[in-house]
């Protein structure tokens, strides 16, 4: 509906009293912009817009604006309305550029009213807060999803609990699996039968805890949470090093008590510290403790028993993108084509793409991308890694699409990729002088540590949800972005009443 909000078409320095740029190097300790205040690069690239969050010193190719009012969300949403016309403005060969005639001769339609200005810039501003909460919110997702893969598979903190365990207490803790992880209790065995444990805990104090148990997963849990016994709740235990298995209790409280002598701590201080030596590599006399979390050497270092290092080929299969002909790219068109620009570092930029109308024959059907797709740039600057949102779109060549052969463990692809270990690994493995290329082939038969598939369930069950939010928060973003876009100019212009 339109209306009229008396509006003034002025230029830009009738409606904002204040403009700083540093174009000149030699100016540069007394140019500030206060917190709110209005930023827009005007040299390469000219149209850039943002707010000022603090106090900051803006350097060349920013300009720093106030309105006349105080009302700078209103100034920012103007000039966002307007970002063409400044770009129209530029001039330059080598780097184009605007000055501030041109800033100040830019003709705007400002609502002479105050409060339409409020109006205005409340309503477009509430999109860009529940866009920025999705912003925060995908990386806090991605950030215990990361914390999680990190404790699992590089420090191998991951949960142990054998399969089909049994509590034997008289109701399971929920927590149980978060406490009973490998490199403290791993490989132990299960509650059985008739059998009975004596086990050697060592503390954060580098003191021992000698018990005896039916349970070693329970009774680990116990002390773990301070309920095991006045020591443990005052020494927090590590892990267990030692531990035996008996037929009868009396057999179990026979072994422990002798533990518990002098000649009993002296042969378990001995036997831990040559268990100490061995995992530095010092060539000593082999332990006689039978340790929780048992490690195995492996071509990437010490990886936990019954895990191997495979290729990347084993877990995932790259697929390269379609050489698409110059001359049917157009601007707007029933396709984008998704090129090595649009994948950023954990960011997909459908924005700015090249469109065909028709697909190619010869298109591999994977070079369709879907919604939760995985994406690794292969050119430049190679290991990136970003999910795909968005529709129709298909894959330009030096960008591959990562496709896990079980879909389990996509959670873990996407984690895995966006490690800064691997993507270091994948610049090295990188050539070229002018810029780097990133061989898929090579790339798939990168050595990698493989966990047993039901590490990789178990992480797949909490990382995967994770994120799927995440990229439904990008769909919303996005969503939220283009009707901000689309009722921005109608707003500043009064098609639509407020």
């Amino acid at each position: 509906m339109a209306q009229n909000n008396n509006e003034l078409e002025k230029t830009l320095w009738a409606a904002a009293d204040k403009l700083r740029n540093n174009m000149d190097a030699a100016e540069y300790k007394h140019k500030f912009a206060d917190k709110g205040e209005v930023l827009v690069s005007v040299r390469a690239p000219v149209g850039d817009i943002n707010i000022a969050t603090e106090r900051i010193c803006i350097g060349r190719g920013v300009a720093s604006l106030k309105i006349n009012n105080g009302m700078h969300d209103f100034l920012f949403y103007l000039l966002k309305a307007n970002v063409s016309e400044l770009i129209n403005k530029e001039s330059g060969t080598v780097f184009g550029s605007i000055n501030k005639d041109d800033l100040f001769s830019l003709r705007v339609k400002v609502p002479e009213s105050v409060e339409v200005q409020l109006r205005i810039s409340s309503i477009l501003s509430s999109f860009d807060e529940k866009i920025e909460l999705n912003r925060q919110t995908n990386r806090t997702l991605e950030s215990i999803a990361q914390a999680i893969y990190k404790e699992w598979f590089i420090n191998f903190n991951f949960p142990c609990l054998p399969e089909n365990y049994e509590f034997s207490g008289a109701r399971k803790p929920e927590d149980i699996s978060k406490a009973c992880t490998y490199k403290a209790v791993g490989g132990l065995p299960a509650p059985q039968a008739n059998k009975y444990f004596i086990y050697v805990l060592i503390c954060n104090d580098e003191s021992f805890y000698i018990g005896i148990t039916d349970d070693l997963y329970r009774r680990w849990y116990e002390h773990k949470t301070g309920q095991g016994a006045k020591w443990t709740k005052s020494n927090e235990p590590v892990k267990v090093i030692h531990y035996e298995e008996y037929q009868t209790r009396q057999e179990a409280a026979e072994r422990e008590q002798w533990l518990k002598t002098g000649f009993g701590r002296k042969w378990l201080k001995r036997e831990y510290e040559k268990m100490k030596k061995a995992q530095t590599g010092s060539p000593v006399p082999e332990s006689k403790l039978r340790q929780a979390g048992e490690m195995q050497d492996s071509e990437l270092g010490p990886i936990p028993k019954g895990w191997r290092v495979g290729k990347v080929k084993d877990l995932v299969e790259i697929q390269s993108g379609f050489a698409f002909k110059g001359d049917s790219f157009i601007d707007a068109g029933n396709y984008k084509i998704i090129t090595i620009k649009n994948v950023q570092d954990g960011l997909f930029d459908s924005t700015k793409t090249i469109c065909i109308d028709n697909i190619p024959e010869r298109m591999p059907e994977f070079c369709k991308l879907n919604e939760r797709d995985i994406l690794l740039s292969l050119t430049g600057n190679v290991g990136r890694i970003c999910f795909v949102y968005g529709q129709n779109m298909l894959l330009n060549q030096r960008v591959a699409k990562l496709w896990p052969k079980d879909q389990s463990y996509f959670g873990y692809v996407y984690t895995y990729f966006r490690s800064e270990s691997v993507k270091n690994d994948l610049i090295s493995l990188g050539k070229g002088t002018a810029q780097q290329n990133l061989s898929p082939i090579e790339t798939q038969n990168k050595s990698m540590i493989m966990p047993p598939r039901e590490i990789l369930l178990k992480y797949g069950k909490i990382a995967n949800p994770l994120y799927e939010m995440f990229i439904h928060n990008l769909v919303e973003s996005q969503y939220l972005t283009e009707t901000r876009d689309n009722l921005l100019p109608k707003l500043m212009s009064g098609e639509i009443e407020v």
